[in-house]
């Protein structure tokens, strides 16, 4: 999966940036399907990679979101907050989509259908949550160090906005 961002999203740092929410998204939907008492099966299994898919996309589309938006000007947190803001709507909805129709499998009448439906719902949501609160201002910091858009924009660290007078910065008088 590295090699896959590291290429397609041409960098080896904003790879591993996009991958540090799917590691905790993994980590936390294991701790919560313990705590939850859910029953792992070798039909459960299969939500380690499916969380794995899912919160790659949702960090991967996030992540050129905010590189976009630092083309546009906007500094890095308006950047973290608006691409946050415009693709988590649609993912909320995508999610809580799958995981609704995912989570009707938990009605079943077989003991191993009820787990997994129980266990890639859960997955889905722990993935657009780690997506959402994790890696907005994980971006935020790195931007801060170089690190995301590094490359790709330039951005001045001042907006230049022209108003009479301007041609003679640090003067009251606009000739």
């Amino acid at each position: 999966m590295f090699l896959f961002l590291a290429l397609r999203l041409r960098s080896i740092i904003r790879s591993p940036l996009s991958l540090v929410p799917v590691l905790i998204a993994v980590g936390s939907s294991s701790l919560i399907a313990w705590a939850l008492g859910l029953r792992l099966s070798p039909m459960t299994a299969v939500g380690g990679p499916i969380i794995i898919a899912a919160c790659t996309e949702f960090t991967s589309i996030i992540l050129l979101r905010f590189v976009e938006e630092r083309q546009r000007g906007l500094p890095p947190q308006e950047a973290a907050d608006v691409s946050a803001a415009r693709t988590g709507r649609a993912f909320i909805v995508s999610a809580l989509t799958a995981s609704s129709g995912v989570a009707v499998l938990s009605f079943s009448s077989l003991p191993l259908l009820q787990d997994f439906g129980r266990i890639v719902a859960m997955n889905v949501v722990v993935a657009i949550l780690c997506a959402l609160v994790v890696l907005p201002p994980m971006l935020v910091w790195a931007e801060h160090r170089g690190w995301v858009t590094r490359g790709l924009v330039t951005v001045p660290d001042e907006p230049y906005v022209d108003t009479p007078g301007s041609a003679l910065l640090g003067t009251d008088d606009p000739a």
